[in-house]
């Protein structure tokens, strides 16, 4: 206390000595003219901003801030702030009061204000004292004042602001939307004058809830009694707040901080009714805005200084604001807030926090597939291109080896015709002579079997000879021989001719005829039976290159309605691959490494001359099936 007591003393000499230093000032400002300045004339203007709170109260720093910053942007030329902290007012003491009192009226006497702004109560009664003497004529504007502390004095013309706005009720009933099950309500307030006067306040506007809830007020008790209390509430308890400046031990506090470490051992909620709270631990509330009081108090400045009458003081605004880290501390849904409800302190989500980053990074993602996806079909065109590349040039390799086949097919064919035209006449001669030859046999003993013995020669040479005149016929492409042929007797008597061989090899041999009888077909019996014989060899081969299994053949007829007749022979060999069953009548196409790959394709060019058609079919486990349809004789059907 001595170093406060010699400050004391010291600042009472400064004042002193200043009163003592200007004597002639006060005569020099007598006739200064009341500081005017028209509507939109620019010109500079003085405002003095007289505070009696701590200049560091985070409430008071918003609200000047917001009022300088609203009066700069809106005034077309500089203003001038001056300001003056009050403070003394808040101690006892006449004699200071009196010498602050000298130094004001000196220190702007000459340089009059042509504003004074105050906050708070105890500022306004200070400066409605002492307008006369020190801001005679000069207009007034007020903010954040409590009304009932100076309802008993009359507001002078010149004199409006913004009566400080406190909802307990509007927070009470916010309370209640985010938790309905509340049953208690625990105000809690310090025991300085200031402190009263805002439990005051509580107590008048909670009054109508006293039927459905049970309403208590914490005052007069030291702060780490308030803290127990608070830390042993029951789970449907809330408590209500505002400002706490001492306690009940003369303590005094900075109420922010005191307010948030009640809220850090409350066991329930705590709600406030000022902004300043909010951050500070409690949840919010329908709270008071000193920054937008700042504002209110700038705009009424404005009017002023554009000639509009004051008017009466308006109340100030209030908002519902709530610290979002809190609701989530005590599992409070947001979506029952008020509407309107400023959330602070929201941590964004992913999305929101990084929203560009991940468009950006989408984007790239998506411009890398596609690129990759380009890529890729680029790719898979290039092997389709290669591939085809490939295959026309293995077609071109295989049409070279086909065309180097067909011209020695073409070779060989004009050889057959040589030979077939040479052994024609040898077939001749032979048949001649074994004719001759029975006819000269006389009557014996073994005369009946050379007699079967030279009609098997002679048959033999007349097939031999017939086969050779329709393989030159073939090779001609000349017309071939048409007689009506019983289809089913030209199989009996092919299969009767191969049966033996087939026997040697032991495969089975099965004909089984359609149900009805088939009509006669039209066509070359010899080149029928070529194609007969062409697919009941290949089928024995498909066996023979099986191994195991099963060794059977099965040649079928059947009617084709309505003019037709069919010759399946089903094998039980090692089938066809599926990509080559529809090749394998094709010129050259074989599977056997001695075979020519022509056989089918001359049975096709036959059946297709008899106006027929020829396919195969793949049979289930294994085998193939050739299928052969001929049309009927006009005399057959």
């Amino acid at each position: 206390m001595p170093a406060v007591a010699d400050r004391r003393e010291l600042l009472l000499a400064l004042l002193v000595w200043l009163l003592a230093a200007a004597p002639g000032a006060l005569a020099a400002g007598a006739s200064a003219p009341a500081p005017s300045s028209a509507p939109g004339s620019g010109r500079e203007i003085r405002v003095l901003l007289m505070y009696a709170e701590d200049r560091l109260a985070p409430a008071f720093v918003a609200q000047d801030e917001a009022f300088r910053n609203t009066l700069q942007a809106a005034w077309p030329g500089r203003v001038a702030f001056n300001t003056e902290y009050l403070e003394f007012l808040r101690r006892p003491g006449e004699t200071e009061q009196f010498l602050m009192i000298e130094l004001l009226e000196r220190k702007y006497h000459s340089r009059r204000p042509d504003l004074v702004v105050t906050s708070t109560s105890v500022g306004l009664e200070f400066v409605l004292a002492h307008r006369e003497r020190l801001f005679q004529g000069i207009p007034v504007v007020f903010m954040s004042v409590h009304r009932a502390p100076v309802a008993r004095l009359a507001l002078p013309p010149g004199v409006t602001g913004t009566w400080l706005s406190v909802d307990w009720a509007g927070t009470l009933d916010a309370a209640l939307r985010l938790q309905p099950q509340t049953r208690q309500v625990l105000v809690v307030g310090g025991s300085s004058v200031r402190d009263g006067i805002w439990l005051a306040s509580a107590r008048n506007q909670l009054a109508p809830y006293r039927g459905r809830l049970a309403i208590s007020y914490l005052t007069g008790t030291t702060l780490a009694q308030t803290l127990r209390t608070v830390s042993s509430l029951p789970p449907d308890a809330v408590v209500l707040t505002s400002t706490f400046h001492r306690d009940s031990a003369g303590q005094d506090f900075a109420s922010r901080e005191a307010i948030a470490r009640i809220a850090q051992e409350s066991r329930v909620p705590v709600y406030g009714v000022l902004e300043s709270l909010v951050g500070a631990g409690v949840v919010g509330g329908h709270v008071l805005s000193p920054a937008l009081d700042g504002e209110m108090g700038a705009r009424l400045e404005l009017r002023v200084r554009a000639g509009e009458p004051a008017g009466p003081p308006i109340d100030g605004s209030t908002l519902h604001v709530y610290d979002w880290l809190q609701l989530q501390r005590w599992g409070l849904d947001d979506r029952q807030l008020p509407p309107g409800s400023v959330l602070r302190f929201r941590r964004p989500s992913l999305w929101e926090e990084y929203r560009w980053h991940v468009v950006a990074v989408t984007l790239l993602l998506l411009a890398q597939s596609a690129l990759i996806a380009g890529l890729l079909v680029h790719r898979r065109r290039r092997r389709q291109a290669d591939q085809a590349r490939l295959r026309a040039e293995e077609q071109v390799q295989r049409a070279r080896e086909e065309l180097a086949h067909a011209l020695r097919v073409t070779t060989l064919g004009e050889l057959v015709a040589a030979i077939a035209h040479e052994m024609s006449q040898p077939l001749t001669a032979i048949v001649t002579n074994a004719e001759a030859t029975r006819r000269m046999l006389s009557p014996g003993p073994n005369a009946d079997e050379a007699t079967a013995a030279l009609s098997d020669i002679k048959a033999d040479a007349v097939r031999a000879s017939q086969i050779l005149q329709r393989l030159r016929a073939l090779i001609r492409k000349g017309r071939e021989e048409s007689r009506e042929i019983d289809l089913e007797g030209l199989i009996d008597e092919t299969v009767a001719m191969l049966r033996a061989d087939l026997a040697l090899k032991r495969i089975t041999i099965l004909v089984e005829p359609a149900k009805d009888p088939l009509p006669l077909v039209s066509g070359d019996p010899i080149q029928l039976q070529q194609v007969l014989l062409n697919l009941i060899v290949n089928a024995s081969e498909a066996i023979a290159a099986a191994g195991t299994g099963p060794r059977e053949i099965v040649v079928e007829t059947a009617l084709e309605r309505p003019n037709g007749v069919s010759v399946c022979v089903r094998d039980t060999g090692i089938g066809i691959d599926e990509a080559q069953i529809d090749r394998i009548f094709e010129p050259f196409v074989t599977s056997k490494h001695d075979g020519l790959g022509m056989g089918l394709s001359i049975s096709r060019t036959i059946v297709e001359a008899h106006q027929g058609s020829i396919w195969a079919t793949r049979e289930q486990p294994r085998g193939t099936a050739l299928h052969v349809r001929l049309p009927v004789s006009l005399a057959g059907a």
